[in-house]
C-alpha cells in the first residue's frame, strides 16, 4: 500500500493532540495531579506519588522523573559528558562506564556498585524506551526523551518533540523498578 507523502509530515500533529487529551486521563488513573500550563501550547506537567514513589513528568521537554525515598549520599551519574576532567572508576562493566560520560561517586558506592552488572544493564535497559539521557544522582532518576519525528531533510518538528502515553505505560513502572533496586543496594545499612 502506498501512502500519500503528507502523511510523514501530519502524524506527529495528530498524535500530539491525541498526548493532549490523554495526559490529563493518565494522571487521573494514576491518581496524580495534572497541572495545565499557562502557554497556549505547551501540554503542562504531571506529579504525584506512583507505587510510594514522588515522580514529576514534563511531557513538553520531554522528562520523567522518579525521586528516591530513602536517603543516599551525594552522587552523580550522567549521560552528558560536561567537558570536566573525568575521574575513573572500575566497576566491572564497560558499556555503563562508556554510557555514562560524566561520574561523580564516593568510594564507597563505587565500592557497592563494583561488579553489580544486574543493577547497571537494568538501568541501560531504559535506552530501548526512546530514551536519549539518563541523569542518575542521590535525587533520584532522571530520563530524557528524544523526538522520533524528522522531516526527511533532518531538521526536527518541534511541536512534536513530546512524551506519549504509551511511551510513559512503558517507560515509567520500568523507572520505579530500577529506582527501587538502586535504593535497595546505594542505602547505607
Amino acid at each position: 500500500m502506498h501512502l500519500p507523502a503528507w502523511v510523514p509530515f501530519f502524524g506527529p500533529f495528530f498524535n500530539r493532540r491525541r498526548a493532549w487529551r490523554e495526559l490529563p486521563d493518565l494522571a487521573r488513573r494514576w491518581g496524580m495531579r495534572f497541572i495545565e500550563s499557562d502557554m497556549r501550547y505547551s501540554f503542562g506537567s504531571i506529579d504525584g506519588t506512583l507505587q510510594g514513589y514522588p515522580v514529576v513528568i514534563q511531557p513538553d521537554i520531554p522528562m520523567v522523573w522518579v525521586k528516591f525515598n530513602r536517603g543516599i549520599e551525594d552522587f552523580q551519574l550522567m549521560m552528558l559528558d560536561t567537558g570536566q576532567k573525568r575521574r575513573k572508576y572500575d566497576l566491572g562493566h564497560a558499556r555503563f562506564e562508556q554510557a555514562f560520560k560524566t561520574m561523580e561517586l564516593s568510594q564507597r558506592l563505587a565500592d557497592t556498585l563494583r561488579g553489580r552488572a544486574d543493577v547497571f544493564d537494568r538501568v541501560l535497559a531504559l535506552l530501548r524506551h526512546r530514551v536519549v539521557a539518563i541523569n542518575l544522582s542521590n535525587q533520584g532518576l532522571i530520563c530524557s526523551m528524544h523526538n522520533p519525528f524528522r522531516r526527511p531533510w533532518g531538521r526536527n518538528i518541534e511541536s512534536a518533540n513530546y512524551i506519549t502515553v504509551s511511551d510513559l505505560e512503558r517507560l515509567l513502572p520500568e523507572m520505579i523498578e530500577v529506582v527501587r533496586l538502586l535504593e535497595s543496594v546505594l542505602s547505607p545499612g
